[in-house]
């Protein structure tokens, strides 16, 4: 699972809506909802400051043996 994934689970548990988190930052809605629109590293940050959550808890590494 990747950032975008677990920001939304993260915005899910918190009852924080898409579209209000959206209009706010002034994001396209489409890029919080579709997977397979990427955030740019200035929205995800612009995210994490407005949610004042540590960007690195929605990283989860892939350990491959």
């Amino acid at each position: 699972m990747g950032v975008k994934e677990e920001l939304l689970i993260y915005l899910e548990q918190k009852n924080i809506e898409i579209h209000q988190l959206a209009s706010e930052l002034k994001i396209e809605k489409e890029k919080l909802m579709d997977c397979s629109y990427e955030l740019e590293a200035e929205e995800f940050c612009e995210i994490c400051a407005y949610l004042q959550v540590d960007p690195w808890r929605f990283y989860k590494r892939n350990y491959k043996k």
